[in-house]
């Protein structure tokens, strides 16, 4: 086919304009079309173009037949080659990859050498040698401005840390484009770095790079230009269907049982070739071996860009139910900036979770957490009767809350008010964690507050200064009849469980060993062990 060749032939003594990328593009000569508007973009430094870039990049890189390679070190080798031959059209998978299966040499004796840092990211300071070597690239600084973001290299001194961003910060400022300045300049204002070295360095030294950005000279377009160019990039969408989907996403968050909802939304999602929609699916499918790999690979790509920058950072082992988000415990208090953890706090896709733990953070961010979007959580735990009475009293609350974890002897006025507060309304199970000699105690102030009438479940939670099992199982008598499950362990499957069927005491139990089976009430009829 003629024409193509005639495009970009023409191309090659003037600037490229919209129609010769749009001809190429058309023609399905994409690589072509890709790099006419880079010659378009080094002219211009235009926004409007890069983006361009970024969209016929999208389309190369669907089609492009990624290595794949399964250890760090062939992968590394694969990375390089590609590097060496030179094409622009694999410059932004390079890009996006630069710090995939790049191997760390880490050494426990290392930070008593100089330049350790150096050595311990040898292999990604060399990749990004090989990307400085390519011409300016727009999407070079997208793929570099990205890990800065998450800032996944550290060091143990400033210094150090200068030694591995130093690199990055240069690539950015050689590849030219002004758009990412202001992303950079959102770091500044807000570190999302989880390293204090690494937010000191970066406030260091991003202002000069943000500064040497704007500085770069951008040919503007006249207006019929620029609508030419942006017409290239097909995103005008239906608003109508933008709306739906907006309005499902909100309905989702203020009914998170309403699986109805979300599996419509499954659909529209994967008409759009949207990866969380056939994510969602995934989830409402019959398991198997295939589906469960294929869910993995879609958590692992794009987790992050589902939970968003500051729930990636200060959420641990979080996990996706039904397509959303559902259970997770919070990091230590030094992952995220203050900033950072108070936007969390009132984030809209926490509406979906439904377990939530306190991790390693402190009292103050969990209360934030339960207390703002984390409002239609159904099992949580009290570290301090603080938390509690921040809950009770909260507005806004949803009533949802199934099971609780009480670290603290409970008091009978606290009982009391959890009672009359509408967040404790559906409340099924407890477990409580009381010293040695008390249980007694506490379970008569259960019964005195009407508690016992309404709990389905009762566990004590094991703990070095509480009652062992033999104290603990002791009170089964008196409880057989009045709670469906009592048991030993803490969570709401315990290590020992006790129920009735049909008038007998039934025991499941992990680990059955003599010790446990001499513990178990002499009504025990049958026992069933379980897995941990």
């Amino acid at each position: 086919m003629s024409f193509p060749d005639d495009v970009v032939n023409q191309a090659a003594v003037r600037l490229p304009t919209p129609d010769d990328v749009r001809q190429l593009r058309d023609a399905g000569d994409v690589e072509r079309a890709l790099q006419l508007a880079l010659r378009a973009w080094w002219e211009t430094r235009d926004p409007v173009i890069a983006a361009v870039v970024e969209d016929l990049d999208a389309r190369v890189q669907a089609t492009f037949d990624a290595p794949k390679a399964r250890t760090k070190e062939k992968f590394h080798q694969a990375w390089m080659e590609e590097a060496a031959r030179g094409d622009e059209a694999t410059t932004g998978w390079l890009a996006a990859t630069l710090n995939t299966k790049a191997a760390v040499a880490a050494d426990y004796y290392g930070i008593l050498r100089d330049h350790y840092t150096t050595e311990k990211y040898a292999v990604v300071l060399e990749r990004a040698r090989a990307l400085g070597e390519r011409t300016p690239d727009p999407r070079v600084a997208r793929g570099v401005c990205a890990l800065l973001e998450k800032a996944p290299w550290s060091g143990w001194s400033v210094e150090e840390c200068r030694e591995i961003y130093t690199p990055m910060l240069e690539l950015v400022v050689a590849a030219g484009d002004p758009r990412v300045a202001e992303s950079l300049q959102a770091l500044v204002d807000d570190p999302r770095a989880p390293k204090a070295t690494v937010r000191e360095m970066l406030a260091e030294e991003l202002p000069g790079v943000i500064r040497r950005l704007r500085q770069v000279p951008v040919q503007g377009l006249d207006e019929p230009l620029g609508e030419a160019w942006s017409k290239l990039l097909g995103r005008q969408g239906n608003p109508t269907a933008e709306r739906d989907k907006t309005a499902l996403f909100a309905h989702i968050y203020a009914h998170p049982e309403d699986d109805g909802a979300r599996l419509v939304l499954a659909d529209m999602l994967q008409l759009e070739g949207d990866p969380l929609g056939e994510f969602i699916a995934l989830q409402f499918s019959p398991s198997t071996k295939k589906g469960n790999k294929r869910m993995r690979s879609l958590l692992k790509a794009h987790k992050e860009s589902w939970l968003g920058p500051d729930l990636t950072r200060v959420l641990k082992s979080p996990e996706f139910e039904r397509g959303f988000l559902h259970r997770a415990s919070l990091a230590q208090n030094a992952a995220a900036t203050a900033q950072v953890w108070e936007r969390a706090y009132h984030d809209e896709r926490l509406a979906t979770l439904g377990v939530l733990y306190k991790g390693r953070s402190n009292e103050r961010h969990y209360a934030g957490f339960l207390t703002g979007g984390a409002r239609n959580v159904t099992e949580v735990e009290f570290p301090r009767v603080g938390v509690l009475r921040t809950f009770m009293t909260a507005p806004g609350a949803s009533g949802r809350l199934a099971f609780a974890h009480f670290r603290f002897r409970m008091q009978a006025a606290d009982l009391r008010t959890m009672a009359r507060s509408n967040r404790f309304e559906h409340l099924q199970g407890v477990s409580l964690t009381v010293p040695e000699g008390q249980l007694g105690g506490q379970l008569q102030e259960l019964e005195a507050t009407g508690w016992l009438d309404r709990l389905r479940s009762v566990f004590v939670a094991w703990d070095w200064n509480g009652p062992s099992l033999e104290e603990t199982l002791g009170f089964w008598p008196g409880l057989a009849g009045r709670v469906e499950v009592y048991g030993f362990g803490d969570a709401p499957h315990g290590w020992v469980r006790l129920w009735q069927e049909e008038g007998r005491t039934i025991a499941s139990v992990v680990d059955l060993n003599a010790d446990v089976r001499a513990a178990l009430p002499a009504d025990v009829a049958a026992i069933r062990q379980h897995e941990r």
